[in-house]
């Protein structure tokens, strides 16, 4: 079997090879070896390259194949041994370096490190590598020198070396984020011309720098003198003490630290200049230039210029002093509406009050005679102002707020303001502040119960695990939602606290625990209301576990049992009073509670009640009689054999139910079944018609209205008819 031979760099791993006399297939299963390597695999009838091929590594290799077929038993071929010849090609040149850091500022010549590149190609010739710039960007201050190239007799390989320097001092620690990229090329010099490109990182390590000077920072206006230095811009009639700008070291490097002093020919005779500095609070080397003495600026002398030296030192750097500049331009005093001190972010919390003042202007030049108004321009989304000017025709004008802001419903509100001034002769002129924002922050709100604060509630020892105890409700004024615990309870025993449970979602406190052990007192129980911002609020609760003493129904007469801490106290219906309602109250008395504090009973009237009491007999009496001659005049009205047929057809209603009215002929008025209401009672005749009776009270029935007590009351409905028999 013959092979081609395969060329170095061989096709890819993974690749197939057919071998053939161009290129056979291995039919069937095969497998292979190749002198214990594992460059090669046999699949589906291929050759496959496994590892990239390297003719100067290894030129041969001896390939032995076997074939098995499918059938049973499977037959083996005879081993066949090939050799597979790997050619040279050629290849790019492999490039490697050895760099050192270098410092900012480095001088020219300074070396960095050293570069190396290696072609194992035998017909390299004119050997070059390089420093190229790649994608468009310059190439940093650093180049090869130096470079020598050795061929390898051995091998035929060719190695060059060259050292990587500084070609400029221009390497800047800042301005690189301290590391340069540095490309290097390397081309074998062969008809094919082959390049290599490797990129390397090199540390540029900071250096202090001196400092170059002062600029002008902060709210400021500055205008460009002929030298092209810009010098701060300040009006004739400034007033004194006022900080006309801030001025800060220039210097390329981060996070130094600078004190500033006027220099000599800084100051006037005596030591007194026209302005002092200052440091400025929370700043690393800023200062305030404040003017002490405003008779000297006078824009007729030297063109208006003023010249601030001062002495800019580096903190913790020796010999760093630098004697350097500032310039003023004094010009004339123009009519201005200013900030005093403009704020780098202009914010209003949702929560600001109206009519609160946000911010103070200034307003300066106007001559003798002129008069202002400052007004603003604020709208909100739904075009309302949103700002006021108070004080408008002042020198210092005010911005307030005029109406609530939300932060929900916008973020930013564009603030315009404007002086107008006006003449003595009537012109006017208007000077307006650049636009600026006003941003609305957001502020979050505590929750406020709507449930009545120490709200009471009792609970009985017998209560289920799941009864409600009560609800508390609470909300937020931005409609956020609210969440509900138990945080602590005080007044009574603290393990009452795992006894309850609250739905933090709801609000709905309920019974966790059996309360059968639990004391019977009055408990201050502390709910909180939160929201996800972290306020919150507490409501506290009284819940009194109640004793048993109404379990046994001590209130008489359908009285109500109110339980306390300790006892109950008792509520009685209309006609009964005493602790227990056990005690029926006269026709006369007034009363309805348990603890006799709204009523008096017959025995607490003394003497004068007794005479009542015999009065009340009399007319009840006389009362008594007068009825019965109504009843049996109306009675015999009605038409016997009608009454008899009726009781023949059954047609009377049967078991009424009585209800005894409240009071009747000034006694105690009996129950008859429920409702309290005097009853009807109909019979139904042959002809439809209906007959009407009225219950007489039965003296010496019992209060309690049993129905046994009323098993045959006689009616006398006409004369010589028994009445009949009526059962409830």
């Amino acid at each position: 079997m013959c092979v081609t031979s395969v060329p170095s760099p061989a096709p890819s791993p993974s690749a197939g090879l057919l071998l053939n006399s161009t290129h056979a297939v291995l039919r069937k299963r095969s497998s292979l070896t190749a002198d214990g390597d594992d460059t090669f695999e046999i699949s589906s009838g291929k050759l496959i390259l496994l590892k990239a091929l390297d003719y100067e590594t290894r030129t041969t290799y001896d390939i032995t194949a076997v074939c098995v077929d499918d059938g049973v038993p499977a037959m083996r071929s005879k081993p066949a041994t090939f050799t597979l010849t790997v050619t040279d090609a050629n290849e790019a040149p492999e490039i490697s370096a050895a760099l050192d850091t270098v410092a900012e500022m480095a001088p020219k010549g300074t070396v960095v490190g050293t570069v190396t590149a290696v072609d194992h190609d035998a017909d390299s010739k004119a050997f070059t590598m390089a420093v190229v710039a790649e994608d468009g960007k310059p190439a940093p201050p650093l180049t090869l020198q130096g470079t020598t190239c050795q061929k390898n007799k051995a091998d035929g390989s060719t190695m060059c070396t060259a050292q990587l320097v500084v070609s400029a001092n221009t390497l800047d620690h800042e301005g690189s984020g301290g590391v340069v990229v540095v490309v290097i090329q390397a081309t074998d010099g062969t008809l094919a011309d082959l390049v290599s490109r490797k990129a390397f990182e090199v540390t540029v390590t900071d250096v202090p720098e001196p400092v170059t000077g002062v600029m002008w920072v902060g709210d400021v206006q500055t205008v460009a003198m002929d030298s092209g230095v810009l010098a701060l811009r300040l009006p004739e009639g400034t007033p004194a003490n006022t900080v006309v700008g801030q001025l800060q070291a220039v210097d390329d490097d981060e996070g130094q630290e600078y004190t500033m002093i006027l220099s000599e020919k800084g100051r006037r005779r005596r030591g007194v200049g026209p302005f002092s500095l200052e440091h400025a609070a929370g700043s690393s080397g800023v200062y305030n230039v404040i003017l002490e003495d405003p008779s000297q600026l006078d824009r007729t002398a030297n063109g208006g210029v003023l010249t601030i030296a001062v002495t800019v030192s580096t903190v913790g750097e020796a010999n760093s002093a630098v004697a350097t500049t500032a310039f003023v331009q004094v010009v004339e005093r123009e009519q201005a509406i200013t900030w005093p001190t403009q704020p780098v972010q202009f914010a209003v919390p949702e929560a600001t009050a109206v009519g609160a003042n946000l911010a103070t202007f200034r307003v300066e030049g106007a001559p003798v005679g002129t008069t202002w108004a400052t007004a603003v321009d604020a709208k909100n989304k739904d075009g309302l102002q949103t700002f006021e000017i108070i004080g408008g025709s002042s020198s210092n004008p005010k911005l307030s707020l005029l109406r609530a802001v939300d932060y929900e419903a916008e973020q930013a509100i564009v603030v315009a303001v404007t002086t107008t001034f006006t003449a003595a002769d009537g012109t006017t002129a208007a000077v307006a502040l650049t636009p600026f924002k006003a941003t609305i922050t957001d502020n979050d709100f505590a929750p406020v119960f709507t449930t009545p604060i120490n709200a009471n509630t009792n609970v009985h020892p017998d209560s289920v695990v799941g009864q409600t105890v009560t609800v508390v409700k609470a909300a937020n004024k931005e409609d956020k939602a609210v969440t509900f615990a138990i945080v602590a309870v005080t007044d009574g025993d603290s393990n009452f606290m795992s006894s309850l449970a609250i739905d933090g979602a709801t609000g709905v406190i309920t019974v966790a625990k059996s309360l059968k052990n639990t004391k019977a007192a009055v408990y201050t129980v502390t709910v909180k209301a939160s929201i996800a911002a972290g306020l919150s609020t507490t409501l506290d609760i009284a819940i009194t576990v109640t004793s048993r003493s109404c379990d046994t129904a001590p209130c008489g007469d359908n009285g109500s049992c109110n339980p306390t801490v300790t006892s109950h106290t008792c509520t009685c219906l209309a006609g009964f009073t005493g602790d227990a309602c056990a005690t029926a109250v006269s026709a006369g008395a007034v009363g309805n509670s348990g603890d006799g504090s709204d009523g008096k009973s017959a025995a607490a009237l003394g003497a004068g009640g007794a005479a009542g009491i015999a009065i009340g007999v009399l007319l009840v009496v006389v009362l008594v009689a007068l009825v019965g001659l109504l009843l049996v005049r109306r009675q015999r009205n009605i038409s016997e054999d009608r009454f008899v047929g009726a009781m023949a057809d059954k047609n009377v209603v049967e078991n009424p139910t009585f209800a005894a009215p409240t009071s009747l002929y000034g006694y105690d008025a009996p129950t008859f079944g429920a409702g309290g209401q005097q009853p009807t009672y109909e019979a139904l005749y042959e002809g439809g018609e209906e007959a009407q009776y009225e219950a007489l009270d039965m003296r010496g029935v019992s209060a309690g209205g049993s129905s046994d007590a009323f098993s045959n009351p006689m009616y006398d409905l006409c004369p010589g008819v028994e009445s009949p028999m009526y059962s409830w």
